[in-house]
């Protein structure tokens, strides 16, 4: 989409029958456009703006990917990595350059939300002593 004064421009649309939960431009260089996805099915995404193509696909959770955020790509600001938090109790790291996770944390509760900025993971099914 292109805010322009006359309204809201399609300037791209990528369809995908799995349904898309969460997604971030943030491991993508300004030349190349890449968008990530994590879906219903637990797959991590990354597709090609421009040519509306998926260009990476991996079997990241065993349950729906509650959350990603995504950093890096450019010049200077290191690798691309993406992480993910899951239903499934899991977060993992995913330099997608790679077909397995980078890093993996496993807990005994459900991850609604991560966060490269903050370093601060949001919980959800905490027992009452943690």
């Amino acid at each position: 989409m292109q805010l322009k004064k006359e309204g809201l421009a399609e300037l791209a649309s990528i369809e995908d029958g799995e349904g898309a939960k969460c997604l971030s431009f943030g491991a993508s260089s300004s030349p190349n456009q890449h968008l990530a996805v994590g879906d219903f099915n637990g797959d991590l995404k990354i597709y090609d703006v421009e040519s509306q193509k998926e260009i990476y696909k991996v079997k990241a959770h065993k349950k729906i990917v509650n959350s990603l955020d995504a950093i890096g790509g450019d010049l200077g600001n290191g690798a691309p990595e993406i992480v993910t938090g899951s239903r499934d109790g899991c977060v993992r790291l995913w330099d997608p350059r790679q077909s397995a996770p980078v890093s993996q944390v496993s807990v005994f509760f459900s991850f609604i939300q991560v966060n490269f900025e903050t370093s601060n993971f949001s919980r959800t099914n905490l027992p009452a002593r943690f």
